[in-house]
């Protein structure tokens, strides 16, 4: 498996690691009353009008009727995990920062204090082109599975790069240079991202899996401080070469993912 393992690992390393539950008790009992909620309202207010809308599209005959009914049902549980997603990212983002800040720091990473400036400008850029590729990628869900699993992999790539926001901004690194280094890896980010975001669609998952996405992007981030992860293994010389002149050894400083992608050009 590739980078997608971290989003696993990431589940495995919060159960089993009580010390996080601290961080995400009351945030995951308000997510569970607005996932109930959402349910509620969707079934009551859109389940009959979206399957009628589907039989008006030709889903009308007696062998296809109850595909619109199902498709309905399915098009329901999407919907409350895409409101569940969306609520966790303006509600509850300072816990998903600090999940991901702690998970450093178990894994023996230095936490330094983020560039507020470039986080503020890079956090609006990625959220607002996330959330326009979101509500554009959202009707793909009609198609079962095959629909999840599409809408997973176009925004796959930018839901990466949002997962390791915090982690560049440490960095100090800028948009530019966050980018560069997000296309250079493209489909490391890509495989992170869609399953994070495939696994983030599963009803209950989902209510697991909008934190512990960031405890296995920090899992990941360690790694990439300690130059285990899969792009730097794959260019060791490369890597080898920058790291042995970092002025704290085991720490990516500023521009090192920037000059690390310009050995690859």
């Amino acid at each position: 498996m590739g980078t997608e393992r971290y989003v696993l690992t990431g589940i495995y390393f919060f159960i089993t690691h009580p010390k996080l539950y601290r961080l995400v008790v009351c945030p995951l009992l308000a997510t569970l009353v607005w996932t109930v909620l959402s349910l509620a309202l969707l079934f009551g207010l859109a389940y009959v009008p979206q399957a009628h809308a589907l039989i008006n599209a030709g889903l009308n005959t007696s062998k296809t009727t109850w595909l619109a009914w199902t498709i309905s049902v399915g098009l329901v549980l999407v919907e409350t995990a895409a409101s569940v997603i969306i609520f966790s990212a303006i509600a509850f983002a300072r816990v998903q920062d600090l999940l991901f800040e702690e998970t450093l720091k178990i894994q023996g990473v230095p936490v330094m204090s983020k560039e507020t400036c470039f986080e503020l400008r890079t956090n609006f850029t990625n959220t607002t082109l996330s959330a326009l590729l979101f509500l554009v990628t959202l009707p793909l869900n009609i198609l079962p599975i095959l629909g999840s699993v599409g809408f997973a992999l176009i925004n796959g790539c930018l839901k990466g790069w949002s997962f390791h926001e915090d982690y560049f901004s440490m960095k100090g690194l800028t948009w530019w240079e966050q980018y560069y280094h997000v296309k250079d890896n493209y489909e490391d980010y890509l495989r992170f991202g869609a399953m994070g975001t495939f696994l983030g669609l599963i009803p209950g998952l989902n209510l697991l899996c909008i934190f512990t996405n960031y405890v296995g992007a920090a899992l990941w981030a360690a790694d990439m401080d300690s130059g285990k992860t899969d792009f730097i293994t794959r260019n060791p010389e490369k890597w080898k070469g920058i790291q042995s002149s970092l002025d704290h050894p085991g720490l990516v400083g500023l521009d090192d993912f920037k000059k690390f992608s310009r050995t690859l050009e």
